[in-house]
């Protein structure tokens, strides 16, 4: 996601996918990064947002980026509808959200959290400061690994399902589900 002027893609490349996908929204980085890898039939580079992008459901990913933090939930929401062909990513995001991600309760305790951890094995891996970026962010940065599981507790399928159940709970935290009076659509979830 985002490859931007490559310095970290062409790391990423020597790995020797089978397929190497970029999404670069940026139409000078996408350009350049069509003309350095124009003679590889395994690159290809598309010119749109990771939010507009198709996965085929024909293939398994690894997704690596260095995202945009206005629209890290929006990735993290399509990862999770496509855990079943997304093996593994390793993302950089704002430290508050890497934090949220891995809570078990509390206050930044939620929905996003829930079904992560449903889906895959969180880990915080590199600490990052501001004085790492030019311009600096006013935010610390985490890259985050996160790892498929196999068999979780939630069917797939269930996931939309699962997605209503949560944020109709979560719009009232401090409520007890059991004093509920909950909806018919929502008791269907259950």
């Amino acid at each position: 996601i985002g490859p931007g002027n490559r310095a970290l893609t062409e790391f990423i490349f020597r790995k020797n996918y089978k397929f190497f996908h970029m999404v670069e929204l940026d139409a000078h980085w996408a350009a350049l990064a069509s003309n350095v890898y124009k003679d590889n039939a395994h690159v290809t580079v598309f010119q749109k947002s990771i939010l507009e992008h198709f996965l085929d459901k024909e293939y398994s990913y690894s997704i690596i980026g260095n995202i945009p933090y206005n629209i890290t939930f929006p990735i993290l929401m399509k990862i999770i509808d496509h855990w079943n062909i997304v093996d593994e990513a390793v993302i950089m995001m704002q430290e508050e959200v890497a934090q949220k991600l891995v809570k078990k309760r509390g206050g930044d305790y939620g929905p996003i959290s829930i079904l992560m951890q449903l889906f895959f094995d969180i880990k915080l891996c590199d600490f990052v400061p501001p004085t790492e970026f030019i311009p600096a962010p006013k935010v610390n940065s985490r890259v985050v690994y996160f790892k498929k599981k196999i068999n979780p507790i939630l069917d797939f399928h269930a996931i939309t399902s699962f997605k209503k159940f949560l944020s109709y709970f979560f719009v009232f935290p401090r409520k007890k589900i059991k004093s509920q009076n909950i909806p018919e659509h929502i008791a269907s979830c259950l």
